[in-house]
């Protein structure tokens, strides 16, 4: 009797020891330390399949070799991962993402990579549900503020975007991402609300007054397909003609030719 109580408390303090390896194997794989992974002889000796994981992920880091899982709590993850160095970044984001959303073993560089995917792949409704368990953190909040906003819009989850601008306002500075917002919007047609911020933006982005008053709207959105074929005949246009150009590339959806007519207005104030 006293032989099997022995056994059991030895075998609760492997089980224990191997639990300390794993989380430590498991911070250091957080913090990017690869190679100490690699070269640590516990690590290497071990039987424990966790362990054996990690040192699979840490692998593919090092050298992109790939690996089967063995394990009860990395398979997912050690999958998605290989999947993103084999170059099928559809399934790795659905991998990864899953593993995010499901699991709380979590890091920047999981994350990242997820994102990496789910840009690459359109996956923005995956994107998003990561995003909005992510965005909550402390650690996280600030950096993925602005990127939950742009991923509701690019979803066309337009209210969700806007819920979220309102909550990080204060965080948002990229002038990509306030663009989105009024593009947002005008999908859910808050015109008036959408012409506030990009008259805004684009006086930021100029150094121009824009001399249209609210009240014109409605007038200046529908003549905005003419304006485009008036003002590109123009070889020396006006600023106010580059600035109601720019605006008229906006509302047809032309986004890079607007910001790119703006931010040449700016460095000619």
């Amino acid at each position: 009797m006293l032989a099997g109580r022995r056994f059991k408390s030895m075998s609760k303090i492997k089980t224990i020891t191997s639990l300390e390896s794993v989380l430590h194997a498991w911070d250091m794989y957080a913090a990017g330390d690869f190679e100490g992974i690699l070269s640590h002889n516990e690590y290497l000796e071990s039987t424990n399949t966790d362990l054996r994981d990690l040192r699979l992920l840490a692998e593919l880091e090092v050298d992109g070799r790939a690996g089967e899982p063995s394990g009860d709590l990395f398979p997912a993850l050690v999958r998605g991962m290989t999947d993103y160095y084999r170059g099928d970044l559809k399934k790795a984001a659905a991998a990864l993402g899953s593993w995010l959303v499901e699991k709380e073993y979590h890091t920047k560089l999981i994350l990242d990579r997820f994102l990496e995917c789910a840009r690459a792949t359109g996956g923005y409704d995956l994107a998003y549900l990561v995003l909005k368990k992510f965005v909550k953190f402390p650690a996280f909040k600030d950096r993925l503020a602005e990127v939950i906003i742009a991923t509701a819009h690019h979803a066309e989850m337009h209210r969700e975007a806007l819920t979220h601008y309102k909550e990080y306002h204060a965080l948002v500075k990229d002038d990509v991402v306030i663009q989105k917002v009024a593009l947002s919007m005008i999908k859910l047609g808050m015109f008036r609300e959408a012409e506030r911020i990009l008259i805004a933006l684009f006086e930021k982005l100029s150094g121009h007054k824009y001399s249209n008053s609210e009240e014109r709207f409605e007038e200046i959105r529908s003549k905005y397909n003419e304006t485009i074929k008036v003002l590109e005949k123009k070889k020396n246009g006006s600023s106010e003609d580059v600035m109601e150009l720019g605006m008229a590339y906006l509302f047809s959806g032309r986004y890079d030719e607007a910001l790119r007519l703006f931010k040449t207005l700016k460095r000619a104030a």
